[in-house]
């Protein structure tokens, strides 16, 4: 059975009981990373996940709660032992200038123990296909109605996802700007739907969402002002999505799917 661990659940700003955001599905005998918020490698090493049994890392966007950690999650590799390559996919327009931080924090190529790969995004066809599961993305808006004027010459790329493995189907919406951008992601069928709860008022992606095909829906990336709401959140969900629908992540929070 596939499997869900939450190491971060917090949005941009972390508090006393929330690290920034990042999961972990399990598929077959491999794991893989979504997101990387900062303290990621303590949450991997504490929740016993078998890190160096990660195969693949996918970063939604650029902004610093989702991919702060993955530095530290490289050198834990590299401190404990890894020879497995790693496959680790931001935006286009990053790759660059992540290739370039991993030589100045000194995390170089040429000295890893194992092979790692910095790779981009592309739409319209699987990012990532193994024995275990398909990744697929779609681009989304998150900042560029606020940011593009302000900075022309950036893409501000950022993605949501669509996981097919174990006969099971996961959507992660990553950061988004309107509800209605995760529209192709669930046109179909949906095991577990990862959405984040920092950009929307509860009610208004509840309304979103209700009548879809989701078997389970976990909220995450919550925003600070929901960080004691859990259960007011997931007694709206029980009324507007149907009962014991809804879960609201916490960091730690484990589940098959």
């Amino acid at each position: 059975m596939p499997t869900l661990k939450i190491l971060g659940s917090a949005s941009g700003v972390p508090t006393k009981k929330r690290f920034t955001t990042s999961f972990v599905a399990g598929m077959g005998e491999g794991y893989y990373l979504f997101d990387a918020g900062e303290a990621c490698a303590t949450h991997l090493v504490r929740s016993g996940i078998p890190h160096n049994r990660i195969k693949a890392v996918f970063i939604s966007h650029m902004d610093p709660d989702h991919s702060g950690g993955i530095f530290m999650v490289v050198q834990l590799m590299e401190l404990t032992g890894r020879t497995a390559p790693l496959k680790i996919f931001v935006p286009p327009e990053a790759v660059g200038a992540v290739r370039n931080y991993f030589r100045t924090v000194w995390l170089f190529p040429e000295v890893l123990r194992f092979k790692l790969e910095i790779l981009p995004y592309c739409e319209g066809r699987p990012v990532y296909r193994d024995r275990n599961l398909s990744v697929r993305v779609w681009g989304n808006q998150h900042l560029k109605r606020r940011l593009q004027s302000r900075y022309p010459k950036l893409k501000l790329e950022s993605y949501s996802f669509l996981v097919r493995g174990g006969g099971k189907t996961l959507v992660y919406s990553g950061d988004i700007a309107r509800a209605d951008e995760l529209d192709p992601l669930l046109n179909g069928k949906t095991d577990l739907l990862v959405a984040e709860l920092a950009h929307f008022k509860p009610e208004e992606i509840m309304a979103y969402l209700a009548g879809k095909k989701i078997r389970k829906i976990i909220f995450t990336h919550l925003h600070p002002d929901l960080d004691n709401q859990e259960r007011r959140l997931e007694k709206m969900g029980d009324r507007l999505l149907g009962k014991s629908k809804l879960a609201v992540a916490h960091d730690g929070l484990s589940l098959g799917f």
